[in-house]
């Protein structure tokens, strides 16, 4: 069985597998589209009143699960459009890893944070409705900061380079 050109050789011991990224432009630009739309439908739940699609006063369930869908879009956006920076066959360092998971942990934060209520956590537990108090609020900033600081994280330095053939 021949191996192809593209495929890569399987990992021996001690090996450090290679970073997702390195697709090239395509692949960024997608990555960015991909989390403008996120950020776009985060904005309709957080904000619907700025698109005119406030229905009543509060908040609702739809409008939290629209806002927590759009973050979990904007996050996976932006993970794949920093990994297509990252050039192709070349390992992450433990800086970008730690990012990557610190990207997922504030999309999760954000998510609980949000719907709290919703999973019985929050001040206002099923049936009442849904509430987005201040603590609520907080989480989601929180939330919001740990993703940010993941971004950060993962950027590569600008002297990377690929790895030579």
């Amino acid at each position: 069985m021949n191996r192809s050109e593209n495929e890569s050789p399987p990992l021996s011991d001690g090996a450090q597998p290679s970073s997702p990224g390195g697709n090239g432009e395509a692949c960024l630009i997608l990555g960015l589209l991909v989390a403008l739309v996120g950020w776009a439908l985060y904005l309709v739940g957080m904000r619907p009143q700025w698109f005119g699609l406030e229905r009543a006063p509060g908040v609702g369930l739809v409008q939290l699960l629209i806002l927590s869908v759009g973050w979990v879009i904007f996050a996976a956006g932006a993970y794949w459009s920093i990994a297509a920076m990252w050039p192709k066959g070349q390992p992450w360092p433990l800086r970008a890893d730690i990012g990557a998971r610190l990207l997922a942990t504030g999309t999760v934060l954000v998510v609980l944070a949000a719907l709290a209520d919703v999973f019985g956590l929050g001040s206002h537990p099923w049936p009442l409705t849904p509430s987005f108090g201040p603590w609520q609020q907080a989480g989601v900033l929180i939330g919001q900061g740990v993703g940010f600081l993941g971004v950060l994280l993962m950027w590569p330095p600008k002297d990377i380079s690929p790895p030579r053939s």
